[in-house]
């Protein structure tokens, strides 16, 4: 699957982890036929570095939370990964495991890339916050070095670079937001349609 991370894409793959339940339940991807599914823990990871082996904690710094469940059927190798929206659902019991092959199924033909947002950026408010303070500080101590040891002194020229890498970088969060709130709303839709699903009401 293609990721973006900032300006750069290259393909991300899960890493199974352990399984969490075990249930018998009707196959919809192999015509209802009763089958043993095994949810999955997973691990979203860079595919290279999984085909390398390297040990996921190593890129789990710059990844944030990069965990995922998958179904899979037991004998079988093939995943089928559940999309961002439902992970809350699955943990908090609201989507209990049996019923996830018949509402992922259903689900999975509307699915896109952009509906996995595996490795989420942490509030996107603290990251704007966290740069305007830093562009602040920066502009404001230029001007109190500047003013005891002089504009032109190293010290105030990184205070100016700092400060204005802060505004930027929070500009180009804030530029972010919109995207954010649009992937929020899908995350709310795709829950919606797998609880009416569920219920029986759905599509």
């Amino acid at each position: 699957m293609p990721y973006i991370f900032f300006f750069l894409r290259y393909q991300i793959a899960p890493l199974r982890r352990r399984s969490l339940e075990t249930f018998r339940v009707a196959d919809p991807w192999n015509g209802g036929a009763p089958t043993d599914f095994h949810l999955e823990l997973c691990e979203w990871v860079p595919k290279h570095l999984r085909d390398r082996g390297v040990n996921v904690e190593r890129v789990r710094w710059w990844a944030g939370d990069g965990e995922g469940y998958g179904l899979r059927a037991a004998g079988g190798e093939t995943l089928h990964m559940l999309p961002d929206a439902l992970l809350d659902e699955v943990r908090a019991g609201r989507l209990p495991a049996p019923e996830l092959p018949r509402i992922l199924h259903r689900l999975e033909p509307d699915l896109t890339e952009h509906d996995y947002s595996p490795f989420r950026r942490r509030h996107l408010s603290v990251w704007v916050a966290a740069s305007l303070a830093v562009g602040v500080l920066g502009t404001f101590g230029r001007q109190a070095l500047a003013a005891s040891v002089g504009p032109n002194s190293p010290l105030s020229v990184w205070a100016q670079m700092l400060g204005l890498i802060g505004l930027l970088v929070a500009a180009g969060t804030a530029l972010a937001l919109p995207r954010e709130w649009g992937k929020l709303r899908r995350r709310e839709e795709l829950v919606e349609r797998a609880q009416a699903l569920r219920s029986g009401m759905g599509r």
